[in-house]
């Protein structure tokens, strides 16, 4: 299984709440969830009300997330991030 913790930090005066729900209504997020080999796709907002969000990623192996990340749906998350996020740290297990 391959696990990836992955912190974005907010652009200044974007919510957690703005960027998560970006993504779920644009259906990128629902889409990763039933692709191929997800096992969890869950964000998570900080009990500190600071500007991070945390997505917590599994994949059944490395064939599932290099698959993932090809898909035309990555890309456009992509777009939105560009909106939102300042930057990325992405943890991998």
């Amino acid at each position: 299984m391959i696990v990836l913790n992955v912190t974005y930090e907010l652009k200044e005066n974007v919510s957690p709440a703005d960027f998560v729900n970006a993504l779920e209504e644009n259906g990128l997020a629902p889409y990763c969830r039933q692709e191929k080999g997800n096992i969890c796709y869950s964000y998570f907002y900080p009990a500190d009300g600071s500007s991070q969000v945390l997505l917590l990623e599994k994949w059944e192996d490395e064939e599932s997330l290099t698959a993932h990340a090809q898909t035309e749906n990555f890309a456009r998350i992509g777009q939105v991030k560009n909106q939102y996020v300042e930057s990325t740290d992405i943890q991998k297990y």
